[in-house]
């Protein structure tokens, strides 16, 4: 850690010293994504705070976007480095980083979940009109069924408050989601194909017939009628309040679920090309996941793994059949597109 350029400002002496300030959380000035982020161990969830830009920058948190604490900072540096984060470890807090005139809300892209390896908060993408995704609202994740009881303790302080389940019933019956005790209403919305069940049946393909089958596939997510039937049912969960956070998921989180969290993103007005980069980030997040079938079974590579092409082969029959996706969004998954970026931009 830099600890040299490092200084922890106490909370109670700093706000006397520096007095309230009138503004409110939110983004100013240059575009900050990429250039700091926040990240949490797995394990420990310790939040570390990572820049990349010079000057001085100041830190305050809180436990929800719009109550940081802007009084205060929690931390204040100059420069590069990486930075522990006094914040508690059990529970999700939010952050707004300033230098000079820019500003931005922050937070963990990566849930710290021991038993998971692939959920992710959709929050803070720019979008092409310059606003950006709220965090702490959508949630994309692989399957909950090995999510400890800290891990749980986490979701409920964001809170998440309604799962969607895309997996099958074969594999819900094999491994169930571990949902809060604290309440969490799941919604089961099977989507049949991408089931891991189908393993057996990809062993024999050769490469080329798996990357064909990954495409076809993501063409069924999107024009089949389970498919249609399915995101429908998710856009109208997003649309019915937006006072709690809804995560989605199926087994590893890239497939069904990866259509899905870009269907979002496109009715948010997140560019495409950022709409592919959160779609291939799974490859990163999974690695460790399914690390001995690709050891055991070199050809499954490309079933494991997420690519260019099997996200675009779902978006391109869209927009074949619909003209653009914008208009599929709103004619086949009734997805008002108005009360969406109401509800879930900054």
């Amino acid at each position: 850690m830099n600890k040299s350029t490092l200084t922890a400002a106490i909370l109670l002496s700093a706000a006397v010293s520096c007095g309230k300030r009138s503004d409110t959380p939110g983004y100013a000035g240059e575009d900050l994504s990429g250039k700091v982020t926040v990240s949490r161990d797995r394990e420990e969830k310790t939040a570390v705070l990572t820049v990349t830009l010079p000057g001085e920058w100041e830190l305050y948190a809180g436990a929800a976007p719009e109550t940081i604490d802007l009084s205060a900072p929690i931390l204040t540096g100059s420069g590069a480095g990486s930075y522990t984060l006094p914040v508690p470890a059990g529970t999700r807090s939010y952050f707004q980083f300033e230098t000079g005139g820019n500003r931005a809300i922050l937070a963990e892209r990566q849930l710290p979940m021991s038993g998971g390896f692939n959920m992710r908060d959709l929050g803070g993408y720019r979008t092409s009109d310059g606003r950006h995704v709220k965090w702490g609202r959508i949630i994309r994740s692989d399957d909950l069924h090995s999510l400890t009881n800290e891990d749980l303790a986490y979701l409920a302080s964001i809170p998440v408050k309604t799962v969607a389940d895309f997996r099958s019933l074969q594999e819900v019956r094999a491994m169930p989601d571990k949902l809060s005790p604290q309440g969490m209403t799941y919604v089961g919305l099977p989507i049949t194909p991408g089931s891991l069940d189908d393993l057996q049946s990809y062993i024999a393909m050769t490469p080329e017939e798996v990357e064909a089958k990954m495409e076809w596939m993501n063409v069924y997510f999107a024009t089949s009628d389970e498919g249609r039937e399915r995101y429908r049912e998710l856009f109208r969960l997003l649309q019915e309040t937006d006072d709690a956070a809804i995560l989605f998921h199926c087994s590893a989180g890239k497939d069904r679920t990866g259509m899905g969290a870009a269907l979002i993103l496109y009715a948010l007005g997140v560019p495409e090309q950022t709409v592919m980069e959160d779609y291939l980030a799974s490859n990163g997040y999974l690695a460790g996941k399914y690390s001995r079938y690709a050891e055991r079974f070199p050809q499954l590579k490309g079933m494991l793994e997420v690519k260019p092409n099997y996200l675009s082969a779902g978006i391109d029959s869209i927009r074949t059949a619909y003209g653009s996706v914008e208009t599929y969004l709103r004619e086949e998954l009734g997805a008002d597109i108005g009360k969406l970026r109401e509800f879930y931009l900054d």
